[in-house]
């Protein structure tokens, strides 16, 4: 029996716009209607959330930044975090000096950022419809060593790839770093967090808050920061429009993020007559 739902967003549970359609809205309230709990695991901060999912008070946990953090919704405060160690983020950054600087700190809900990166946005592969507030959120530092000296951990490090060179030149760095796990959620970006960081772990934590096992759980994902949330669960898909990798490993659904295809499977399965 299946008890809990989990969803990426970005392209699963959303469309190409960065929207909740009027039909995934409805899935979503009749699941929660019957008792079944909703769980949404981003790799986004808190502050990108959706104002969909925080205003949505019956969605008690929030999953974010791949399961670094976790979120409480009707307080809007922490139930769980993760950061990396000040030492491992600094030698992992100045490593990538000359190499990739186009870094964003995540750090109690708040980006921080290089100015190379809001200089050289147009080349970033930013998605317009969320551009303004890529722009708006984030917090320019000068210089990062002093600051993450003084932060006490980092939660999550967000560097974009202009180009593939780039993007293995960082990950090769990556590599170098037990401590730090690292994934994709699309083509031109690489998103680091403790080792310890996944969406697994934080479905797991979740599931026990609730008590409800993998077993019970149903999961959907499209790219590869979804891998291990969807090995954690007995039941997985990825819609049509997932990554090749994860099409492969897991069942695929017959609709895209853009047909409503994570909705009408949880339909399907949960509130067929």
């Amino acid at each position: 029996m299946i008890r809990l739902v989990a969803s990426d967003l970005d392209f699963t549970l959303m469309t190409d716009e960065r929207e909740f359609t009027e039909y995934t809205r409805e899935v979503v309230k009749k699941i929660q209607e019957k008792g079944i709990y909703f769980v949404p695991c981003s790799a986004r901060d808190w502050t990108e959330m959706p104002e969909y999912i925080k205003e949505n008070k019956d969605i008690p946990y929030v999953v974010c930044e791949n399961g670094a953090l976790i979120m409480d919704n009707k307080t809007e405060k922490p139930i769980f975090e993760n950061r990396m160690s000040t030492e491992t983020v600094l030698a992992f950054m100045k490593e990538l000096e000359g190499i990739n600087e186009y870094w964003s700190l995540l750090l109690d809900n708040q980006n921080y950022c290089s100015k190379k990166i809001l200089d050289d946005v147009d080349k970033l592969d930013v998605n317009k419809n969320f551009r303004a507030r890529f722009m708006k959120d984030r917090i320019v530092i000068d210089d990062y060593v002093p600051f993450i000296q003084n932060s006490g951990g980092i939660t999550k490090i967000h560097y974009r790839t202009p180009n593939d060179e780039i993007k293995q030149a960082t990950a090769a760095v990556l590599s170098k770093f037990p401590e730090l796990e690292y994934t994709s959620s699309f083509a031109r970006n690489i998103e680091v967090t403790h080792c310890e960081s996944t969406k697994a772990h934080a479905l797991e934590y979740v599931g026990k808050l609730y008590g409800v096992n993998p077993d019970e759980m149903l999961a959907f994902g499209d790219h590869l920061n979804d891998i291990t949330m969807l090995q954690s669960v007995k039941y997985k898909f990825t819609p049509s429009n997932g990554e090749p990798e994860l099409r492969e490993l897991f069942p695929i659904l017959d609709y895209s993020n853009n047909e409503d295809g994570v909705a009408k499977k949880i339909a399907e399965l949960l509130l067929a007559e």
